[in-house]
């Protein structure tokens, strides 16, 4: 693990100072979910992944989020 870099521009008109151990972004981890879609003589199949975890605490807001995602997901496939 090394150090993470981030770009800053002020888009601003005036000068805007940063000091030493100021915070100036914000990182956000989150899972990935593969889906794969395979058609088939008896329709479709889904397949869904779900990985990526950086933290336990990660693995559990995704945990609490899953049936969610799955809900909005197969409303998605039912209108097509």
């Amino acid at each position: 693990r090394g150090e993470i870099k981030i770009i800053l521009f002020n888009h601003g008109k005036e000068d805007f100072l940063i000091n030493n151990k100021d915070r100036v972004a914000q990182m956000v981890l989150t899972p990935v979910i593969k889906i794969e879609l395979e058609e088939t003589n008896n329709g479709t199949l889904l397949y869904l992944e779900q990985r990526n975890f950086a933290t336990e605490t990660a693995y559990e807001h995704s945990d609490k989020n899953w049936d969610q995602a799955l809900g909005i997901l197969k409303e998605m496939l039912e209108r097509q």
